[in-house]
C-alpha cells in the first residue's frame, strides 16, 4: 500500500543568523584550496575493515573553482588498499586528505562507472563553515527549510547519465531487522534521498563489547541512523575532523539529505568488508555505540556533537498471537518526508515476522500517540482502538496501517499548530480466522421523509 501525502508549503519565520565564525579554528594545520597545486602528493585516512584506520595515497590533479555558489572542488587520484579494484568506495565520504601533514578536505565526489579512482575533495574551510549555522534556535518540529537544493541528491546511482556527471559519493544505508520481501519497495523510496540501501545486520555482541570504548577520530567510520533499536537503518561514512575538545565532529564532505538543522543519532561503526561492484563499490558496516547527534546537514558536510542525544520519535510495539508475545522498541528520526515510509516499513516488518502474508486473520489494534503543544507544553495522549478482519492478511494490515498513519500525519503537518509527537505505543493482537460480521443488505420503510419523521432501517448482517 502506498500513501500519497500532500504538503502545502508555508513560509516559516526567519530565525536570526549569527555572524559566521572564523571558518578555520586556530591550531588546526590546514592547506586552503588556493594553495593546492597540481602534482602535489598526500595521503588520506579511512577504514576498509573493522575499525582500523588505514592510509591511502592521493595525487592532486587540480582545483575546480566555483563549482557551486562560492564553493570549490579539489581533484585527486587515489590509490592504495583495495581502491585499484573497487574505485572510489561508497562509505569513503568524509575520508580526510592531507598534504605535508596539513588537512585539505574530505573525499566526497566521484564519477559514476569511472575506470579510474579520481575523486572530488571538499575543501575543509567550506566544511567547517557548517558550524556557523549553530545558535539559530530550534526549527519547528517536523519542518524542513522551504528552500532546498535538490541538484545534489535524488539521483539514481545506476543511471547511465552518472557515467558522465560528477556526483557525490553515495551513502550506503545498511538496513537490518526489515524483511527481505519488504526491502525492494523500501529501497526505491530511500534511493530518492541519495542513499544506497543494502541489507545487513548488527555487528554482534562480541564486536560491540570489544569496541565499547571506541571514539570518533579523523578517518574512523561513522554511522548516522534514520532508525535505531530492534530495527536499524544506518548511513555509513567517514569522519573528517574532530575538534580539539573532542566535542565537534565533521563528516561526509557532502550532505546526507540536505535537511539543514537536523537531529540524527551519531554512532561509531564497524566495517565488515568492502563489497566490489561494477556499479558502486560500498562498505558493508554496522552501527556500534551511539555517541552523539548530527545537528547540521548542509551542502559541504554534516556536523555533529558528541554527548548530545538526538531528538527522535520512540515507538513501542507489543504483538500477541495466542501464546506468542513479542515486544519491540525502536526510534525514528523526525523527518516529514521519510517518517511515514520508515514508520510503515518497520511496523509492517514486525507484523510479517510474527504472522503470515496470506491467510484469514483478525486484528485487534490499540494505538497511543502522545503529543505536546510546542508553545504551551501541554501534553495529550490520543487513543485509537480498532479491529480488522480479512481473507488476506496483507489487506487487513494495510487497512490498519492507513488508520494509524493518516491522523498522525494530519496532526503533525498542520500549519495551524506546532505539535510535537513524543511517542507512539502500539498493541496488536492477531487471531487466525475471521471474527467479523458484514453488512450484506440495508433497506428503509419509506422513500420520502420530512424533518422530525422516524425512519425504520432493516440491516442484514452476515
Amino acid at each position: 500500500m502506498r500513501f500519497t501525502i500532500l504538503f502545502v508549503s508555508c513560509l516559516l519565520g526567519m530565525a536570526s543568523v549569527l555572524p559566521a565564525a572564523d571558518p578555520i579554528p586556530a591550531g588546526i594545520p590546514v592547506l586552503p584550496a588556493l594553495e593546492v597545486k597540481k602534482g602535489m602528493k598526500g595521503y588520506g585516512l579511512t577504514v576498509f575493515e573493522g575499525t582500523k584506520i588505514e592510509r591511502f595515497e592521493a595525487e592532486i590533479i587540480g582545483v575546480l573553482y566555483n563549482t557551486g555558489a562560492r564553493s570549490d572542488l579539489i581533484l585527486a587520484r587515489l590509490s592504495g588498499g583495495p581502491l585499484a579494484e573497487t574505485g572510489v568506495i561508497a562509505g569513503m565520504s568524509g575520508s580526510p586528505v592531507y598534504i605535508d601533514g596539513k588537512l585539505i578536505g574530505a573525499v566526497a565526489y566521484a564519477w559514476g562507472f569511472s575506470k579510474s579512482t579520481i575523486a572530488g575533495i571538499t575543501p575543509i574551510s567550506e566544511m567547517l563553515d557548517v558550524f556557523s549555522y549553530d545558535g539559530r534556535g530550534k526549527t519547528p518540529p517536523f519542518r524542513i527549510e522551504p528552500s532546498t537544493n535538490t541538484t545534489l541528491h535524488g539521483q539514481n546511482v545506476a543511471s547511465a547519465a552518472d557515467s558522465a556527471s560528477l556526483r557525490r559519493v553515495v551513502t550506503p544505508l545498511v538496513v537490518s531487522g526489515v524483511r527481505s520481501d519488504l526491502f525492494p519497495r523500501l529501497s526505491k523510496s530511500l534511493e530518492k534521498h541519495g542513499f544506497l540501501p543494502v541489507l545487513g545486520g548488527s555487528a554482534g555482541t562480541g564486536i560491540e563489547s570489544v569496541s565499547s570504548n571506541l571514539a570518533l577520530e579523523p578517518g574512523s567510520a561513522i554511522g548516522v541512523q534514520l532508525v535505531s533499536g530492534d530495527i536499524s537503518m544506518t548511513g555509513i561514512g567517514t569522519v573528517t575532523w574532530v575538534g580539539k575538545d573532542g566535542a565537534a565532529v565533521l563528516a561526509f564532505g557532502h550532505p546526507m539529505m540536505l535537511r539543514g538543522d537536523a537531529s540524527f543519532p551519531m554512532t561509531t561503526a564497524w566495517i565488515h568488508t568492502v563489497m566490489p561492484s561494477m556499479s558502486v563499490s560500498f562498505k558493508l558496516g554496522s552501527a556500534l555505540r551511539t555517541v552523539g547527534s548530527i545537528h547540521q546537514d548542509r551542502a559541504p558536510a554534516i556536523g555533529g556533537k558528541n554527548g548530545i542525544m538526538a531528538d527522535t520519535v520512540p515507538v513501542k510495539l507489543a504483538f500477541t498471537m495466542g501464546e506468542r508475545k513479542r515486544d519491540y522498541n525502536f526510534s525514528i528520526i523526525r523527518d516529514q518526508l521519510l517518517f511515514p515510509e520508515l514508520f510503515a516499513s518497520t511496523v509492517q516488518s514486525v507484523l510479517l515476522d510474527n504472522s503470515a502474508k496470506d491467510g484469514m486473520v483478525t486484528y485487534g489494534l490499540d494505538y497511543d500517540f502522545t503529543i505536546r503543544d510546542a508553545k504551551s507544553g501541554r501534553r495529550e495522549t490520543i487513543r485509537l482502538k480498532d479491529a480488522y478482519a480479512s481473507f488476506q492478511n496483507a489487506d487487513a494490515w494495510y487497512n490498519s496501517l492507513y488508520t494509524m498513519v493518516v491522523p498522525v500525519i494530519r496532526a503533525l503537518f498542520s500549519h495551524y499548530s506546532e505539535v510535537v509527537l513524543e511517542s507512539i505505543t502500539i498493541g496488536m493482537q492477531a487471531t487466525p480466522g475471521i471474527a467479523a460480521v458484514e453488512i450484506s443488505g440495508l433497506s428503509v420503510d419509506r422513500k420520502k421523509v420530512r424533518p422530525g419523521d422516524t425512519v425504520t432501517l432493516t440491516v442484514e448482517l452476515t
